[in-house]
């Protein structure tokens, strides 16, 4: 326990500590990286052991015969009844009353604070090292601050995986905005997605979208400067929920991904389907895929899986899609020309 303790105490001052300064590149750097990765899933399994972690030991998961046992690839298909079982709870609220976090429980389920976040293991586990961040005054939109930390947090833990599900993207609590994690490498990040055309570089700030071939349209950002890949996710994220002329002046709902220093946007359909919009979130986006209930799979066969995700996203709205292109573009070019960010 005071081994775990000391984990605990150097994760939290790693993910506090700007990365502003320097790269993460050397070795010693990156064993470092990976000792503290280890130690987060160390305090995982703690909370675990005190009984307040729904976790599905008998997760079911489904991936094509070519794949190396344990190998996930795209399309991958998990079943967890602990996570049907959550989200039909969820959906039996009275309306109006919308799901939040409760805070007693969280409290003793926290492994670590990143700046101005929480981090604790999600109560309701898909798999071993699922976890929950969320920023400690409650608030619907995330702010600045909260996305740069995230963001830095992501460059701390390079073995996880971080999401942002939001309203209309598969969030199960709106009235507070949150992150969740996984220690995986998602099938979008591997480079099997393909880059189909760099949008804008600049030294080492690039921002580009994934190959036709990916079944989401995703728009990609990477940068040594956390500061300035957190910079333009919060004003893209702003961006979309202004709204323009190609949306029809409606917000358009997003996921968005994390992992080391590299960022995926991804803008959602307004003609998305309900299932979509309730259950089809940035993990699925990403390429994993964990069924809403137990009957469900035949809607999750490969075809039909590639066509939802896709049809979730704005692969097919070619305006929308330039729209986003232009505002990538235009904002990349004013964050590396040293303009203003609105840090709202």
């Amino acid at each position: 326990r005071k081994v775990l303790t000391r984990a605990g105490e150097r994760l939290n001052e790693t993910a506090s500590t700007s990365s502003s300064t320097t790269t993460r590149a050397t070795a010693a750097q990156q064993d470092d990286g990976a000792a503290q990765s280890h130690a987060l899933m160390d305090l995982w399994w703690e909370r675990h052991a005190s009984g307040l972690v729904r976790y599905d030991s008998r997760l079911l998961v489904l991936h094509a015969v070519g794949d190396a046992c344990g190998e996930y690839g795209w399309g991958t298909v998990f079943y967890s009844k602990a996570r049907e079982d959550y989200k039909t709870r969820v959906g039996s609220l009275p309306e109006n009353q919308a799901a939040t976090f409760d805070l007693e429980l969280m409290s003793r389920l926290q492994l670590a604070r990143a700046g101005g976040l929480n981090v604790a293991a999600n109560p309701n586990s898909i798999v071993p090292g699922h976890l929950v961040i969320w920023p400690e005054e409650k608030r619907a939109e995330l702010t600045h601050a909260d996305v740069l930390d995230l963001s830095r947090l992501a460059r701390a833990h390079g073995a996880w995986t971080f999401i942002h599900n939001m309203e209309q993207a598969a969030a199960s609590i709106v009235d507070w905005a949150h992150f969740q994690a996984y220690p995986w490498e998602f099938p979008m990040s591997h480079g099997a997605a393909g880059v189909a055309e760099m949008l804008y570089e600049s030294g080492d700030f690039r921002v580009s979208r994934l190959a036709e071939s990916y079944p989401a349209y995703v728009l990609a950002v990477e940068s040594k400067r956390t500061e300035n890949l957190a910079a333009w996710l919060f004003e893209m994220l702003s961006a979309l929920a202004r709204g323009s002329a190609a949306s029809g002046e409606r917000r358009v709902p997003c996921n968005v991904v994390w992992r080391g220093a590299s960022a995926w946007l991804i803008p959602r359909s307004l003609a998305q389907s309900a299932l979509a919009a309730r259950y089809v979130g940035a993990r699925e986006m990403g390429g994993r895929v964990c069924l809403p209930h137990a009957d469900s799979l035949r809607r999750y066969l490969p075809d039909a899986l590639a066509a939802e995700v896709r049809g979730a996203s704005v692969a097919g709205d070619a305006e929308v899609r330039a729209w986003c292109e232009q505002a990538a573009r235009e904002t990349a070019n004013r964050l590396c020309a040293g303009g203003a960010v609105e840090t709202a």
